[in-house]
């Protein structure tokens, strides 16, 4: 949801200055492209632009599209055909060969206040959104509903139209944390939409202020995620680096614990670097249900740790359990720690290994599949 906060509070900034903007949203690809579905771009009338669909590429003939739509106020549907010989009729060789559909609509106050109503919560949202629908269709280009992980929907479906079938969508997505592209019934009736997984953004605690905290917290701030350091000294609040945006507990962690929100979009660091403290704080992460739990030290240390703790606390931890915390990248001064550390939990929370691209053979961002059996999909953690 970081890229929707942002074009969000981007909006704002226009609205403020009277200039007038569109949304542009990627809602289907087919072969590959620069990004997926989902991907979203703000655009005013004098050519400004907030985040990027085509890496660049397709922008500048989205911002004529996007002046379009701001002189006749309808939505729209654009084209692009990127495969090899559709690259050379564009002129652009760009590398990412597919064609892809982007919808551009006027971003007034009521859908900047539906999106808003989204991008804050904290819970996970299926927003489903029309971009292709049929003559008798019950939804038109751009039409959108939200189901919330109750399976609620935030406003009525169209009069006939069951839920059921775009609700048993919406519940493989959130189980499977997915973004898929789906056609729901048969011409002339039937429609193609985006089904989106939007999380709230991920929440990062650090439990240890020592010297290689604070270029962590300043990455994780630039990520937009949400983080806590817990800490009994007050030396984070004394750097000048440290980001606003960072919420600083001086206390123990074990006076602290219940108080903490810890759940399945929670990463947590230990960066104590004090024995006693850490075995206690390993042996209550083992019976929450956090995904990802890193530890700085050497081997020796996370042995001696491991051993402190109970054979049942040791099966808990299994899987989840990053120590030494980070990736293999040769980091040795704060920042570079930090880079492996954050692309460590971006890899753990996006389901992938964190290994060189160039060695897979697969789709960079994974194969959007009208056909994906979302269940077999679904993440472990």
């Amino acid at each position: 949801m970081n890229e929707l906060r942002a074009i969000i509070a981007n909006w704002k900034e226009l609205a403020g200055e009277g200039r007038r903007s569109v949304l542009l949203t990627l809602v289907d690809v087919v072969g590959s492209s620069c990004r997926r579905p989902g991907a979203r771009m703000l655009a005013d009338e004098e050519g400004w632009l907030a985040g990027h669909i085509g890496g660049g590429c397709l922008e500048g003939d989205l911002l004529e599209h996007a002046r379009a739509v701001l002189e006749d106020g309808d939505s729209k549907i654009v084209t692009y055909d990127l495969s090899e010989s559709g690259e050379l009729a564009w002129g652009l060789g760009i590398g990412c060969p597919g064609t892809i559909m982007v919808l551009v609509e006027p971003f007034d106050e009521t859908l900047v206040g539906r999106f808003e109503s989204i991008a804050f919560q904290e819970e996970a949202l299926v927003p489903v959104t029309v971009f292709q629908a049929g003559d008798e269709a019950p939804w038109g280009v751009g039409d959108r509903r939200v189901i919330r992980s109750d399976g609620s929907i935030d406003l009525p479906l169209p009069e006939g139209m069951s839920p059921e079938a775009i609700g048993e969508t919406a519940r493989q997505v959130l189980e499977a944390r997915k973004t898929v592209v789906r056609e729901f019934g048969e011409a002339p009736s039937g429609f193609r939409a985006l089904v989106e997984y939007l999380a709230p953004p991920l929440k990062l605690m650090v439990f240890g202020a020592g010297q290689d905290t604070t270029a962590l917290l300043v990455l994780a701030a630039d990520l937009g995620w949400e983080t806590t350091v817990v800490d009994p000294g007050s030396v984070v609040e004394a750097r000048r680096r440290v980001p606003e945006t960072v919420r600083v507990i001086n206390a123990e962690p074990a006076d602290v614990m219940d108080d903490l929100t810890i759940d399945d979009r929670t990463a947590v660091v230990m960066l104590s670097h004090q024995f006693q403290r850490d075995r206690a704080l390993l042996e209550y992460l083992s019976r929450t249900r956090v995904p990802y739990v890193g530890l700085i030290g050497a081997y020796a240390r996370r042995d001696a740790l491991l051993s402190a703790l109970a054979p049942d606390r040791l099966d808990d931890l299994e899987g989840r359990l990053h120590a030494p915390i980070g990736l293999d990248i040769g980091g040795e001064g704060p920042e570079e720690i930090a880079l492996s550390i954050a692309a460590e939990i971006t890899a753990v929370f996006n389901g992938r290994s964190g290994g060189f691209l160039r060695d897979g053979r697969d789709s960079i961002h994974g194969r959007l599949d009208n056909e994906d059996n979302l269940e077999d999909e679904a993440p472990s953690s």
